[in-house]
């Protein structure tokens, strides 16, 4: 015999057990047009919620530390991707976030032909970014 689905209910609770703690559980049911004909089924997602919570505490204690910070700081993925810049980049720099993330940092380097104009050599252009790559390279 087929179920023939005309309510779907999907939800996700917070309870006290009897030593009250928090439980965090998935409901979900299927019901059809009887509502005393329902399958319902329930998971005690309290582990991943709770990780959940502490992977937001983490990223928003990254934010504001980055967000304070009065140095240009840029955060890259394996492949040398930028993931996350703070504030003082994006004033230095006069890049939003929005316009770098997934770009090469890269795209703030002007050219040797800009530091040429301020008196660095080409030979300390060339060390200086190829120490720069090799540092991020390595972290």
């Amino acid at each position: 015999k087929t179920l023939h689905c005309t309510h779907l209910m999907n939800r996700h609770i917070q309870i006290h057990d009897n030593n009250d703690q928090v439980l965090y559980l998935q409901i979900q049911a299927i019901c059809k047009d009887n509502p005393s004909e329902c399958i319902v089924s329930m998971e005690d997602v309290t582990e991943l919620e709770t990780n959940r919570q502490l992977e937001e505490k983490a990223r928003n204690t990254l934010q504001l530390f980055m967000d304070n910070i009065p140095e240009p700081v840029i955060i890259t993925d394996q492949n040398g991707n930028i993931i996350q810049v703070n504030r003082s980049l994006e004033k230095l720099y006069g890049y939003s976030k929005e316009e770098v993330l997934g770009k090469n940092p890269r795209i703030f380097n002007p050219g040797k032909e800009i530091y040429e104009t301020i008196g660095l050599t080409e030979e300390l252009y060339y060390k200086q970014f190829t120490e720069l790559w090799e540092s991020l390279l390595d972290t």
